[in-house]
């Protein structure tokens, strides 16, 4: 997903199912939207390619709310798995390298390898308030980039929430999140290659 123009959405009260790669994607320094209360389904496990209900990437900016995502997960033989250093995940929601300013609020997230995924992008995103229910691998993963989850509601799956360090040192700042019935732990910090991962806990 490259090229294009800056382009700008308000996207609310719709339907999206059985799509390919994304449901909604934001692309592109200077392009915005705002994505309020929809469903979006994506196509269950897939042996072909990772999907995301919502991507923001490339300094896109979006604000997230009141939307139900589900179904996005990835079982590619030897490439999908529940390593995010090294495996590929689909996503409720995937922030790459968003630009500051992005809201992900108030959303439930249930059935995905990863209900949110914070990529890149250090202080990009707001990651409040989200109920994230029996996602497979992770709810919430912060990777490569300093962000903070506040007020978060995390149940099910293996792990609650992952601060993840592959290629800089980053801190995951994690503020009054419940995480309950993890079959792995609740907050897991994974470091990689000479970088270090941090969770504060607060």
């Amino acid at each position: 997903m490259g090229g294009g123009s800056i382009g700008h959405a308000v996207i609310q009260n719709s339907l999206f199912f059985d799509y390919q790669s994304e449901g909604i994607g934001v692309v592109g320094n200077g392009s915005t939207a705002t994505i309020s209360n929809n469903l979006i389904v994506g196509s269950g496990k897939l042996l072909l390619r990772q999907q995301d209900g919502i991507l923001v990437t490339s300094l896109a900016a979006a604000t997230i709310t009141g939307n139900i995502i589900g179904g996005n997960l990835c079982d590619i033989p030897d490439f999908c798995g529940d390593n995010p250093s090294g495996q590929g995940q689909s996503s409720g929601v995937f922030a790459n390298n968003a630009s500051p300013g992005t809201v992900i609020s108030g959303n439930y997230m249930a059935g995905n390898d990863v209900g949110l995924y914070v990529f890149r992008g250090s202080n990009c995103c707001v990651t409040a308030s989200n109920s994230l229910k029996d996602n497979r691998f992770f709810g919430l993963i912060i990777q490569d980039g300093d962000n903070t989850a506040s007020d978060n509601k995390i149940s099910g799956g293996e792990v609650g929430i992952g601060v993840v360090a592959d290629f800089v040192n980053v801190t995951g700042t994690l503020r009054h999140n419940t995480i309950s019935k993890t079959t792995v732990q609740p907050v897991l910090t994974q470091s990689c290659c000479g970088v270090q991962a941090t969770a504060i806990i607060e």
